[in-house]
C-alpha cells in the first residue's frame, strides 16, 4: 500500500515504484482496465475482495509488471474519470457480497491523456466477501491473491461474529 493519502498520490509517487515495488500482501498492479471480458472482470473483483478480506491494499491499474515487479507506467486512456469510477463502483456493488463498505478511487495523470488509476481497498469488518461471478472467496498473502479454503472461511466467519459482538458490547 502506498504510504500516502489517496487523493495526494501523484505521478512522482507512481514513478518511484518502477523497478523497485513488488506485488505483495498490500499492492497489486494491472496493466489494463477490467474490460468487458468475464476473465478480466473476475480478476478485478478477486483482487479487490482479496484486499478487503485481508489487510487492505492498493490496486494500481496502468502499471506493467514482470515477475511481480513494476516495470513501466503504461497508463490507460481515460476520457472521463467519473464515468470509469462509476462503472467500477457498479461492478463491485453488483458482484461482491456483502457489499464493500469503503473503496476509494484516484486518477493520476501520466501524460498523453493516459492515467494510472489507484483503487484503495480498506480491510473490511464485514468480511469475508464473495465474488458472485464465480462464487469464490479470496484472501491475500505476500505471494498475491488466492482462493480461501474451508478452514480459512470458517475462521473468517467466526471472526466476523466476534467483531459484531465486541461492537455491541462497546455500545
Amino acid at each position: 500500500m502506498l504510504q500516502k493519502q489517496l487523493e495526494k498520490i501523484d505521478l512522482t509517487d507512481v514513478q518511484r515504484l518502477i523497478g523497485l515495488a513488488r506485488e505483495g500482501k498490500t499492492l497489486e498492479f494491472k496493466q489494463a482496465m477490467p474490460a468487458k471480458s468475464e476473465r478480466e472482470v473476475v480478476q478485478f473483483l478477486a483482487a479487490v475482495s482479496a484486499f478487503a478480506n485481508s489487510t487492505g491494499g492498493d490496486l494500481l491499474i496502468g502499471i506493467a509488471a514482470e515477475d511481480g515487479i513494476a516495470t513501466s507506467i503504461c497508463g490507460i486512456p481515460l476520457v472521463g474519470f467519473d464515468d470509469e469510477k462509476l462503472r467500477l463502483e457498479q461492478l463491485l456493488a453488483d458482484n461482491i457480497e456483502p457489499r464493500l463498505p469503503i473503496v476509494g478511487f484516484h486518477s493520476v495523470p501520466c501524460g498523453d491523456g493516459n492515467h494510472v488509476i489507484v483503487v484503495r481497498v480498506q480491510r473490511s469488518w464485514l468480511a469475508p466477501h464473495r465474488v458472485l461471478k464465480n462464487d469464490k472467496f479470496y484472501g491475500r498473502n505476500s505471494a498475491g491473491k488466492y482462493p480461501l479454503d474451508v478452514g480459512e472461511l470458517r475462521n473468517a466467519f467466526a471472526l466476523r461474529g466476534a467483531v459484531s459482538e465486541r461492537i455491541r458490547a462497546f455500545r
